[in-house]
């Protein structure tokens, strides 16, 4: 571990991650905290739901498919191609409209 970075350990499904950032990013740390936050929080709602039909690891699957399907949901809200396509028609147009 270089000088500039330290570790935090982290707590998932009863297991402890350590995790390496850097020194005086705070932002980072709040993040990754809140993210393993997140997880416990759905690891520990799933658990109550399936508690006699399944295993850690497949509640931690399920978990990481609804926090994925969230990712990819806002990804796909959030693209701005076909926007930024549309801006590039209209500045063509009116450069052909002013060349004309």
């Amino acid at each position: 571990m270089k000088k500039d970075e330290f570790n935090i350990n982290l707590e998932v499904a009863g297991r402890t991650y350590p995790v390496t950032l850097i020194r005086g990013d705070e932002l980072s740390e709040a993040m990754i905290r809140k993210a393993a936050e997140r997880i416990q929080m759905l690891f520990v709602e799933y658990r109550q739901q399936y508690v006699k039909t399944l295993e850690e690891r497949d509640l931690l699957a399920m978990v990481s498919l609804q926090l994925v399907t969230d990712l990819v949901w806002l990804e796909e809200k959030n693209d701005i191609t076909p926007v930024t396509q549309k801006i590039h028609q209209y500045i063509a147009e009116l450069d052909g409209f002013l060349a004309g």
